[in-house]
Parts: structure tokens; C-alpha cells; sequence
């Protein structure tokens, strides 16, 4: 009977970690598409304002100038939100999994999802690679 239990404990654990890695993987695809969306608004808008200062309108060319910041502020912050939250850091060094800090995630130089940070288990810095599960 306990065997039992066992087995039925590990399949609820292995499908709990299988809908975390989904979940994770939903959220970075999330992630993509507000950075794109925020980037071509943010384009978008600052052509438009050059137009309008172009037309002598310099008044609303500021204000679609301080809106299209706005919306490239709101937009990155919270897709760097996301890319902290959804999933975990691995250190190539130890192999420790973590969510780093959102000052860490901003500060680091990253290419892609794999961030140089400071591990806080061994404290080395190393090129710390995005992963969907612990």
C-alpha cells in the first residue's frame, strides 16, 4: 500500500513540475510579444511627434514624446518582470538554481535569456543560463 502512495506522489510531482514548465514557458512567450509590442509603439509614436515638430506642433510632439517613453518604460519593466519571475537562473559553476533579484536582472549584461550575475550560492560570476524548471 505504500508503494502505492509513492507512486502516486512522484506522478503528482512530475506533473506539478511538468505544468510549472508550461506555465514558465507561456509567460517568457508573454514576455516577447509586450517587448515587441512596447518597441514598435515606441517607434511608432517618435515618428509621428517628428512629423508633428516638423509641422511646427512642438507642444504635441512633446507630449507623444513623453507618452512614447512611458509606454517603452511600462512595457520593458514589466517584460523584465516576467523574465525574473517565469522559471530560474542556473550557475554554470555550481549548478544552483535561483530567482535573482529584479535590481540583478536590470544591472546584468545579457545576451538573449543568459545574464552574467553573481551566483548567491558560490558567488561567482558566470553566464547564468534561463531554465523552466528547479
Amino acid at each position: 500500500m505504500e508503494n502505492k502512495n509513492t507512486e502516486t506522489f512522484d506522478n503528482l510531482i512530475l506533473q506539478i513540475k511538468k505544468k510549472e514548465e508550461e506555465m514558465n514557458g507561456y509567460l517568457l512567450h508573454l514576455e516577447w510579444i509586450i517587448g515587441t509590442i512596447s518597441v514598435i509603439s515606441f517607434i511608432i509614436i517618435l515618428l509621428t511627434a517628428t512629423y508633428f515638430i516638423l509641422d511646427y506642433n512642438v507642444p504635441l510632439a512633446v507630449t507623444l514624446i513623453i507618452i512614447a517613453f512611458l509606454i517603452l518604460f511600462f512595457g520593458v519593466y514589466h517584460a523584465l518582470k516576467i523574465e525574473k519571475d517565469a522559471g530560474y537562473y542556473e550557475c554554470r559553476h555550481c549548478h544552483h538554481r535561483y530567482v535573482p533579484s529584479m535590481s540583478a536582472v536590470f544591472k546584468a549584461p545579457h545576451i538573449g535569456r543568459t545574464r552574467y550575475m553573481r551566483c548567491p550560492s558560490c558567488g561567482k560570476k558566470t553566464w547564468q543560463t534561463k531554465v523552466l524548471s528547479k
